[in-house]
């Protein structure tokens, strides 16, 4: 007598296991979690100088960063174009004579940095300069 193989309805079920997919997905996603936040790029280009001068650390100078695609940054954090004049009237009220650095990126039009520079002088600060990178 032959015997014949099971069917595939009677006693075998094709049934798909979504447990170790679900385990790879969790993992991916607490991966991209983690990565994201570091490939903020905000590396900027300072153009070169032959002189520079050192920055004073007391009291501590503001910084102001004009990057590549001509976003704003205070210190490292992001500054929407139109709050940086009512930023910096606080700022400046409550001390007038901080030191603010403007490092613009070296591929930006210098009308870019320009029209920061002014905004800050319509804020009243009086201690404006330019950072550069030291040419060796």
């Amino acid at each position: 007598m032959k015997k014949h193989p099971p069917r595939l309805g009677s006693s075998l079920k094709a049934e798909l296991n979504v447990t170790p997919l679900v385990d790879v997905v969790l993992v991916l996603l607490i991966i991209f979690m983690v990565v994201t936040p570091m490939l903020k790029n905000t590396a900027v280009e300072l153009p070169r100088a032959h002189t520079v001068e050192k920055v004073r650390q007391a009291p501590a100078p503001i910084s102001i960063t004009v990057t590549v695609d001509k976003a704003l940054l205070l210190g490292a954090e992001p500054l929407p174009p139109e709050q940086l004049l009512p930023v910096m009237q606080r700022v400046l009220a409550a001390n007038p004579n901080v030191e603010i650095y403007v490092k613009g990126d070296k591929r930006l039009k210098f009308k870019d940095v320009k029209t920061v520079l002014d905004r800050l002088q319509q804020a009243g600060a009086k201690r404006l300069a330019l950072a550069a990178a030291e040419e060796k």
